[in-house]
């Protein structure tokens, strides 16, 4: 049976009053959210852009509809407890199916339903009549999703949290909730983990697609990282045939044989066996019609060559990759591109494996301490200093040899391609919260990215790292919160 979304959607009125401001008549006067306008997606089956995120205002005293039908107020309880209509109806639908009741709703919001003189029964029937009148004044919006939907709802509350946490100029938080979940561990079940991460990337490309076609420009220069996020955000770039594109397109690193996710051999017919830099380069010529040329590396990323010119590169599309999962380098034994830094990668997995091991994260989000942007490797910030020190110094160094021998762009190329126009990342999944976290929180050479599409469980996980390690950088307590966090998700 197909899933059912359900969301409560704030009146209109007053998106414009968090995004706008008021005119002269005192009406609100609607403004573009800072970052580039995706296309609007009402029609899609994902459901709607009107914003509806938890966070959004704060009502006023007692609540009741004016005449004009807006919601003015919120329903204060006799603990002192202000209650929101718009949170009631989300926690309400947040609940499993099995145990969604009004009574079960009673006993999420009131923390002290079991003291003496509580009336039970009056709340559940003040509650759902709450939630039954935003149904019937038409907030309460209701999708069916296919098993074969591509664009996935999205979360605006996380968006809006993540554009003022990170300082991005957009930011895509796709809900995976209809994907469901994989059984026991990667160890255990690990082509269904695989397969798991594969469909979060189909389905964030899609919106990365849409995001990529409304940013571009008929004269702009395209950096292209390889990996399943680019690949899918290439696949759904869709662009009218009146738009003629000129610019070139540049690959960001040297061949390094990187498929998508198949352990058993068999893809998908939309899906090429390769998803390096110069592959996703080719695609999106294609996609673009682009009067412009590839410059193709057609390298080993373990070959003495120059990687192509960025200087004239406005865009990039990348990914954001964890050493761990299916990673090809976590399999590097099977591939020539890197027979020549075998012994380097064996004594990096080695040191990566003996700090996940000492952080004892078992559930998702899965730690790894080696994440990279288009094969541009990294230790993570501050995440298992305290339990393998020595190992992480070890790993530090042998990274930074690693990146002295690969053809890769480094953050600086990133951060001026950011500076000059935007970087698009998507990357989302169980192994890569830390990765993200790191990316998002390094401004050493100024951000490395400006717009990101991930998925909710992934941006929930960055965002609580970020709470928990008290402003400092995000990735700092995944390792140690991963089971709590986990629970939240």
């Amino acid at each position: 049976m197909a899933p059912i979304w359900l969301t409560a959607l704030r009146p209109a009125s007053d998106v414009f009053l968090r995004w706008g401001a008021h005119s002269s008549a005192g009406d609100a006067v609607p403004q573009q959210p800072c970052g580039s306008v995706l296309p609007d997606a009402t029609a899609v089956g994902g459901g709607s852009f009107l914003p509806y995120a938890e966070d959004f205002l704060t009502m006023q005293e007692c609540g009741s509809w004016d005449k004009l039908g807006h919601w003015n107020g919120s329903c204060m309880t006799e603990f002192g407890q202000e209650l929101d209509a718009f949170q009631v109806a989300e926690t309400y639908y947040s609940l499993p199916p099995a145990t969604r009741d009004y009574k079960e709703l009673v006993k999420q919001l009131f923390p002290r339903w079991r003291d003496a003189g509580f009336n039970m029964k009056a709340w559940e029937n003040r509650l759902g009549k709450m939630v039954r009148g935003l149904e019937q004044k038409g907030l309460i919006h209701h999708t069916v999703l296919r098993g074969n939907t591509e664009y996935l709802p999205r979360k605006p509350g996380l968006e809006d949290e993540f554009r003022r946490r990170f300082a991005l100029r957009q930011a895509v938080v796709v809900d995976i909730s209809s994907l469901g979940l994989p059984q026991g561990t990667p160890t255990s079940h690990g082509d269904q983990w695989d397969s798991y991460d594969d469909k979060i990337h189909k389905r964030l490309g899609a919106w990365g697609g849409r995001m990529l076609a409304s940013c571009l420009r008929p004269g702009d220069v395209v950096a292209t990282g390889g990996g399943r996020g680019p690949h899918f955000t290439v696949m759904r770039c869709t662009v009218g045939d009146a738009t003629r594109y000129a610019g070139d397109i540049v690959p960001l690193t040297g061949l390094i044989t990187a498929r998508a996710w198949h352990r058993d051999g068999v893809r998908e017919a939309d899906e090429p066996p390769f998803v390096d830099a110069d592959n996703v380069a080719s695609e999106l010529h294609g996609k673009l019609g682009s009067r412009g040329r590839v410059h193709w590396i057609n390298r080993s990323i373990t070959e003495e060559c120059c990687l192509p010119s960025t200087d004239k590169a406005s865009v990039a599309v990348v990914g954001i990759g964890a050493l761990g999962g299916g990673h090809r380098l976590k399999r590097f034994e099977e591939l020539d591109d890197v027979k020549s830094v075998r012994n380097l990668l064996a004594e990096m997995n080695r040191l990566a494996e003996a700090i996940e091991q000492a952080t004892g994260s078992k559930v998702p989000p899965f730690y790894h301490p080696v994440g990279d942007v288009c094969n541009w490797y990294f230790v993570v910030d501050e995440a298992g200093n305290e339990r393998a020190p020595k190992q992480r110094q070890d790993l530090e160094k042998l990274v930074k040899e690693l990146n002295s021998k690969f053809v890769n762009a480094t953050p600086e190329c990133l951060a001026k391609i950011a500076k000059r126009g935007m970087v698009l990342a998507v990357a989302g999944g169980p192994h890569k919260a830390t990765a993200i976290g790191h990316v998002l929180c390094t401004h050493r050479q100024g951000p490395w990215i400006t717009h990101l599409v991930t998925d909710h469980r992934t941006a929930g996980w960055i965002l609580q790292a970020k709470k928990d390690s008290g402003g400092r950088n995000g990735e700092a307590k995944i390792a140690t919160n991963s089971q709590s966090a986990a629970r939240e998700s």
